[in-house]
């Protein structure tokens, strides 16, 4: 079998991605990447962060979009009926995936979470727009110098992504909330920043040629998880949703550690089985969160 022209810098996980609205919210797009970490976003809340998980998670589908059609390319080193067909499927299917993520947070307030979701959702249109040229120039039999001119476009746009992915995941674990949304914070609360900013880390890594990964780089995650782990296992779960919460805190420390397994090994399909299963248990914690407050929790969401 003929192999395939395509190898991408493993799989992309890029946690949950959406859009926003324009007008002033400009200032707030244009500074994130610039802002210092120990500078705290002045109104921003945790209230406001856990606001819009819904919306964040609707909107899935976008990512997933751009993961299948790596995956289509990956898998088609000749651009067949079967990769065509496929091809038109997935465009054909983007238009409502997008819909659905517009319709979905079109009536949040302005304000930093929907400028970050913005920013976001313009960044996946670039890279999608770019993955989209790839994949026709597979179709209609591009020159090796065109399919490689249209891989190095999709290529920058990566490592653009890449540099806002480690930004933005920062900003949604709480990196710049101001002092006095973090008083109080519980052994959990705390557990779960860390973990938020390992993903981070771990993620941006997954998305670098496997040329630029470094091995003191995933040597130091690992180390991290190790710390993680014990720091959550340190935790009292005095409350059902506290024991919910530890044990699927538990389940994305142990996806964590696969993918680092998946990257060491250059495994893109169990790299991908375990960012999937990383969105599974970051969607089934919001919803048991949901339930709990309304006071009725399904089977699911027990301890």
């Amino acid at each position: 079998m003929p192999q395939s022209r395509f190898r991408f810098a493993g799989a992309l996980l890029l946690l949950f991605v959406f859009i926003g609205a324009q007008s002033s919210e400009a200032r707030a797009k244009s500074g994130l990447m610039e802002r210092e970490e120990s500078e705290p976003i002045s109104g921003l809340t945790r209230a406001s962060l856990e606001a819009v998980a819904a919306e964040r998670l609707l909107c899935r589908g976008m990512l997933e979009a751009v993961n299948d059609l790596i995956e289509l390319l990956e898998r088609s080193p000749v651009a067949d009926a079967a990769f065509s067909g496929a091809l038109d499927g997935a465009l054909g299917s983007w238009p409502r995936r997008r819909g659905r993520c517009d319709a979905a947070v079109g009536d949040l307030d302005e304000g930093w979470p929907r400028s970050v979701l913005r920013e976001e959702f313009e960044r996946i249109l670039r890279l999608w727009a770019r993955i989209t040229d790839v994949a026709e120039h597979h179709r209609r039999g591009a020159t090796p110098t065109e399919l490689r001119q249209a891989m190095a476009a999709y290529s920058d746009e990566l490592v653009a992504w890449s540099s806002w992915l480690e930004r933005s995941l920062s900003f949604w674990s709480g990196t710049w909330l101001p002092p006095s949304e973090r008083d109080g914070e519980s052994c959990l609360d705390k557990t779960e920043n860390s973990l938020s900013s390992l993903a981070a880390f771990l993620w941006t890594q997954s998305s670098k040629p496997i040329r630029q990964r470094s091995p003191d780089d995933l040597a130091e995650v690992e180390s991290l998880l190790t710390q993680a782990v014990d720091a959550l296992q340190g935790c009292s779960s005095p409350l059902p949703l506290d024991g919910v919460r530890a044990g699927l805190m538990a389940g994305q420390l142990d996806t964590l550690r696969r993918a680092l397994d998946a990257i060491r090994s250059n495994d893109d399909q169990a790299l991908r089985q375990a960012m999937d299963e990383q969105q599974r248990l970051a969607a089934r914690w919001g919803r048991c969160r949901t339930e709990f407050q309304r006071g009725a929790p399904s089977e699911d969401c027990q301890p």
